[in-house]
This record gives structure tokens, C-alpha cells and sequence, in this order.
């Protein structure tokens, strides 16, 4: 069962929720010298069952809210890097895989961010744990 922080998460989610999968990719968009910031070695990488990016968006941005209402304790590093990038206009969301299984997209996730490629491994990795 999931927990819900606020009643606009949960409704966000059930009015976007749909029964495929898609894995997305959060990237900085800035200059980057010897290192490609768009890679998917780089950035956040996340699963969820939305179908459109602008979903995912809101998604972030409600978590944010919820962190600024004291209703979450604690601010995820994804989200921070999610933050501070976007304030500077460096931030960018694009689609990996779409219209998949569940199994199937963590499946990609799990490729994409085997366990221990986090940022306690190199910290333009956003993903503080495996899968997410």
C-alpha cells in the first residue's frame, strides 16, 4: 500500500495512473567538460505509470510542495538536484521507454542503475538508491 503525504499526490497519481509503465530521464542541461550531462550514465532515472512527460513534471513539483508544507521530512537528492537545476534553467526530461509492462520497465531501470550506481558512487548520478 502506498503511503500518501497529501490527498494531491494521491489524486495526481490516480488521475494519471494507467496500466503500462514508462522509464524516464532527468538530465542537466548545462556545458560539461569531458562528460556528456544527456547520457543515461547521468542524471535521474525513474519508472512510473504515467503516460506524458508533463506528468511526471507535476509529480516532482507536488513532492516539492509537499516538502515546503512540512508534510515530507525529507528532501530527496533526485529532488534537490530536480531543484536546482530547474531554477537555473538547466534541467531536462526526456522519455526512455514507454507503453511497457511493469516488470519490463524496472527491468530497464535495473539496467540503468544497477545497484551501487548512485550518487554515493559519482554525484551526477541523482538516484540515491537502485530503482529510483
Amino acid at each position: 500500500m502506498n503511503k500518501w503525504y497529501s490527498d494531491k499526490m494521491k489524486e495526481h497519481h490516480y488521475s494519471s495512473k494507467t496500466d503500462r509503465y514508462m522509464v524516464y530521464h532527468w538530465y542537466y542541461t548545462g556545458s560539461a567538460k569531458d562528460w556528456s550531462p544527456r547520457s543515461f550514465r547521468w542524471g535521474g532515472v525513474g519508472v512510473c505509470p504515467y503516460s506524458t512527460l508533463d506528468q511526471v513534471r507535476l509529480r516532482y513539483e507536488i513532492e516539492a510542495w509537499e516538502i515546503e508544507e512540512g508534510l515530507r521530512q525529507k528532501e530527496r537528492f533526485m529532488l534537490k538536484m530536480i531543484n536546482r537545476f530547474a531554477h537555473k534553467n538547466q534541467l531536462g526530461l526526456q522519455l526512455v521507454a514507454q507503453d511497457l509492462s511493469r516488470s519490463c520497465a524496472l527491468d530497464m531501470e535495473n539496467f540503468l542503475r544497477p545497484e551501487g550506481y548512485n550518487n554515493k558512487h559519482d554525484q551526477r548520478i541523482w538516484n540515491t538508491v537502485a530503482g529510483g
